[in-house]
């Protein structure tokens, strides 16, 4: 028999999973592609134990939403597993755990009052609404249904205001303090590195030598594998031939910003530095005062690309990557940059791919 339920809701969602579990052929009518192959996928896996079912897929959802780019710079900035959980992952989930838990707790309400009507327990709103039932007191139904919306409201409400309070919160990012040995003085090494994608070649049988402190442009056109090369040296990507000779502790700015959007630029430097105080004063030497605490989703594009560079300047490695850092500023921001870089180098190996003109210019350049 196949039954079409209609709504894609937690409700809706919920009631095609029951009639499958009780071999229905079911159809989920719903605007939302991906809840449809949601219930796909939690049919097909068991679901979790003691997890109410519309929190397992809201954070399911969640889970299948997180930036993997996001992801992908906690490892080039090597962060451990549980860094990356707690100051990356976590934040991101806030909103489908919030939307999951208030589904769920609206569901608790409904059903504990169901349940009472079936179990009739001693001075309880089921009971009251089963005897106005039994005695066909219709004004008694139509109050304790009154109530019973109006009690489940105020509690989402109250439960909602909970939740604000409690996921407002920013981990703390104390406790990350630079190494005490220095730099490392060892020359990176590439051997005849060839990449290729899809059967086109990248990168054929590169080999360079990148020596401590030095400055290296990367100026040829777009399109010639500046990017792949960059992600070789941080270890992002491995080369299909060739070898590289060591695996620095690196920092990087990417083709993209890769902030996290909900935090405020200022929160987003802390993440490397673990010093409020010191990604403070670094951050202030680009960005305007009053945009340091603003979330990153409302800076300007040039505003998040100077976050991103002060991150990677702000963190301890011993090798910069810097892939088109200059992305979104004028001119007049640009010039800022480079002496940013100028200063805040501090010794450190930097690799720099850039193909807009004046690149040449920066000083110090290979």
């Amino acid at each position: 028999m196949r039954i079409t339920v209609l709504g894609s809701g937690g409700w809706g969602t919920a009631l095609a999973l029951l009639l499958t579990d009780n071999g229905h052929d079911v159809t989920l009518w719903s605007h939302s592609a991906q809840r449809s192959a949601l219930l796909e996928r939690t049919r097909e896996n068991p679901r979790l134990p003691g997890v109410p079912l519309p929190e397992a897929l809201h954070l399911s959802a969640g889970l299948d939403s997180l930036d993997k780019q996001l992801l992908e710079f906690a490892r080039a900035y090597r962060f451990t597993r549980f860094k990356t959980l707690r100051l990356v992952c976590l934040p991101a989930l806030r909103p489908q755990f919030s939307a999951g838990l208030l589904t769920a707790f609206g569901l608790a309400w409904k059903s504990g009052v169901a349940a009472e009507v079936m179990g009739i327990p001693d001075h309880s709103i089921g009971e009251q609404l089963y005897l106005s039932k039994v005695y066909l007191d219709t004004g008694g139904i139509f109050a304790w249904t009154v109530v019973i919306i109006l009690l489940s409201f105020l509690f989402e409400k109250m439960v909602l205001g909970l939740l604000e309070r409690f996921l407002g919160w920013e981990p703390s990012c104390r406790g990350q303090k630079p190494r005490d040995g220095g730099r490392e003085g060892k020359a990176l090494e590439l051997s005849a590195v060839t990449k290729g994608y899809q059967g086109r070649q990248v990168l054929q049988a590169v080999s360079a030598v990148y020596e401590p402190g030095g400055t290296y442009l990367l100026t040829e056109p777009s399109g010639s594998g500046k990017t792949t090369l960059l992600r070789i040296l941080a270890g992002l990507t491995p080369p299909d031939r060739g070898s590289l000779s060591a695996s620095p502790l690196c920092s990087m700015v990417f083709q993209e910003d890769r902030l996290c959007e909900e935090y405020s630029g200022l929160k987003n430097v802390e993440l490397v530095t673990g010093d409020r105080a010191a990604a403070a004063e670094a951050l202030g030497q680009l960005l305007e005062a009053e945009a340091l605490e603003r979330p990153c989703s409302e800076l300007s594009g040039g505003m998040k690309r100077r976050v991103a560079l002060v991150r990677a300047l702000a963190a301890d490695s011993d090798l910069l990557l810097l892939d088109e850092p200059f992305t979104g500023m004028d001119a007049l921001t640009r010039r800022r940059a480079e002496e940013y870089i100028q200063t805040n180098r501090k010794g450190r190996t930097l690799v720099m791919a850039d193909h807009r003109e004046g690149s040449a210019r920066n000083p110090g350049a290979e």
